[in-house]
């Protein structure tokens, strides 16, 4: 009830219900084939039964990635092709420079739900895809929206999605040899007579989990890895650093990101960099702005004042005019970012 409480969740509680319901039916019939898979392949392959479910598991997370665009978005949210074409453009455009190919750019219907703004780069191969959330359109400028989908597309330019799915593979599969290696130990500890008794699933699940828990540190310093190398593509192929700190800054205020989180915190706890750190990157990386142009050329000297003369009249006395005009002037004083700090971060965690 938080969300709602800070006015991030625009759902009804019957809206709310649906969308829990259809999660709830999703997981538990995943959860079912997985157990389903484990009982069966502990009662019929004896001592083999680490790589036969290893290897379920493998083929299950990656048909997950590909499936997720045609089955798992639309399931709550209506994603469709992006009517803006001028934003379809420039993502187009950033989509090349980046050599990131991709079959559409989507829209999704966040604002029905949610206040939060993000985007992502979703599926692999011929599913993959950028969807781009509805409230970040809105809010964003143009730049800003860049900036973030710069950011995603550096995910796929660095495999980042095939690497994970890698290291969470090689986690399950080194996990599950040394489960098959100690479980004639651990089983009468755990109190249960076989991997196969039902019943004494909820242990093995707590042991999974712990297992998981005490490896999160680890997989999060790596998750802030790259995402510090997306933030870093992106800054390289917008050019744009100012934007990038600005889009930084307003995920912050819209999605209610902790600025400054405890060290700890994001030590342990944090997939993402903490947010004024991915801000500091950007402005640390801001050319310095070179110094105005003198308002003569070097090729031709400043007209000479008039010299005074015996007869001079008022005109001739004045002061000759200030060499910049009005506009140049204008444009010479400091500019002021006039975004309103309004990614509340932090994963996007575009995310991941």
């Amino acid at each position: 009830m938080l969300p709602r409480a800070y006015g991030l969740s625009r759902q009804s509680f019957r809206a709310w219900g649906i969308d829990w319901f259809k999660a709830t039916l999703v997981s538990t019939a995943l959860a079912s084939a997985v157990g389903g898979v484990f009982l069966g392949s502990v009662a019929t392959t004896g001592p083999s039964w680490w790589w036969v479910f290893g290897l379920f598991v493998s083929i299950v997370g990656l048909l997950l990635v590909f499936i997720t665009p045609y089955v798992l978005v639309p399931l709550f949210f209506k994603m469709r092709p992006l009517a803006d074409s001028a934003t379809v453009d420039r993502i187009h455009a950033l989509v090349n420079r980046a050599g990131a190919p991709v079959r559409d750019v989507c829209s999704l219907d966040f604002s029905r739900r949610t206040a939060e703004a993000n985007a992502a780069v979703i599926g692999l191969g011929r599913s993959r895809r950028v969807v781009i959330a509805d409230t970040l359109l809105a809010e964003f400028a143009p730049a800003e929206v860049d900036a973030v989908v710069a950011h995603e597309l550096g995910h796929q330019v660095h495999r980042d999605v095939q690497r994970l799915l890698l290291g969470n593979a090689v986690l399950i599969w080194v996990g599950l040899y040394v489960a098959s290696r100690v479980t004639g130990a651990a089983l009468p500890i755990l109190s249960l007579p076989s991997l196969g008794y039902v019943p004494g699933y909820p242990m093995l699940l707590f042991v999974v989990e712990l297992f998981f828990l005490l490896l999160s540190p680890l997989l999060n310093w790596w998750s802030r890895r790259l995402e510090s190398a997306a933030d870093r593509f992106a800054l390289a192929l917008t050019g744009d650093p100012a934007a990038f700190a600005a889009a930084m800054r307003r995920i912050g205020a819209q999605n209610l990101v902790e600025l400054r989180p405890p060290r700890w915190s994001e030590v342990l706890l944090a997939t993402h960099p903490a947010l004024h750190r991915r801000i500091q990157l950007a402005e640390s990386s801001t050319p310095p702005t070179p110094p105005p142009a003198h308002p003569f050329s070097s090729s031709s000297p400043p007209p000479a004042r008039p010299l005074p003369t015996a007869n001079f009249n008022r005109e001739a006395s004045r002061e000759a005019p200030a060499p910049w005009s009005e506009a140049e002037r204008g444009s010479r004083g400091p500019s002021r970012d006039g975004e309103k700090a309004s990614w509340r971060h932090h994963k996007i965690n575009i995310g991941g």
